[in-house]
Order: C-alpha cells, then structure tokens, then sequence
C-alpha cells in the first residue's frame, strides 16, 4: 500500500527526479552501479576453485583503490542437468578504467569462468 501511495508521486517531473535521486543515493550506498562499476563472474566448478580464483583475484583487485571482491555465492536454483556455479562479484569505483578491470579479471580468464560486465540479476 505505502508503493502504490508513493508511485502515484512519479507521475510528476518533480516526483519522477526525486524518484530517481532516492534510487541513486541508495545504490551509491551499496555501492552498485551507477555509483560503483559491477563485474558478475560465474564459475562453473567447485567451490574450492571458486576460492582459490576469488583469493587470485584479490591479489590482482589489491592495485584499484576502493575495489571489493565478495563471493563466492552459490547459484541455488539451476536446471537439474546443470552442475554447480559460484558467483563473485568484483565493484570498483565509477571510474576505473576498462583496461584496469580487465586487468583484474585476466586470470579469471584462463578458468572456467564467464564475465558479465555489465550484470543487471546481481542478486541471483
């Protein structure tokens, strides 16, 4: 009930701006993007290869002030014939540059690992 009262709001220009304010300090709180830059690696193997990647990429994330590994999640809910994958998730600030997250990444490269670069279900 309180949403439906609020979303009547965004129907103005000036609800609609203060809308979006809100939704930009708050993930600039949790440090999600727009605020931060959010890599999504999965890795299709265990959970032990997903922690060794994970310490082998903080090692490499230890260079960009303000970058934060976390991880690794595991993908709960998968199809029965797909076998387990972690998550980790890398954030840097906004304005780490291309080359220096690809940087980061280059050994998750070699893994079994697939990089989404720009996740929008950072939460599965």
């Amino acid at each position: 009930p309180i949403l439906l009262a609020d979303a009547k709001s965004w129907l103005t220009g000036s609800g609609c701006l203060e809308a979006l304010r809100h939704e930009a300090a708050e993930r600039a709180q949790f440090h999600l993007p727009p605020a931060a830059r959010l890599v999504k690696i999965i890795i299709r193997d265990s959970e032990q290869a997903s922690a060794v990647l994970l310490r082998t990429l903080k090692n490499s994330a230890s260079a960009i002030s303000g970058a934060n590994l976390s991880g690794p999640y595991p993908i709960l809910y998968r199809p029965s014939a797909r076998g387990a994958r972690w998550i980790i998730h890398l954030t840097t600030p906004h304005d780490t540059s291309d080359s220096t997250i690809a940087a980061v990444l280059q050994p998750a490269i070699t893994t079994n690992a697939l990089i989404d670069l720009d996740p929008v279900a950072f939460f599965e």
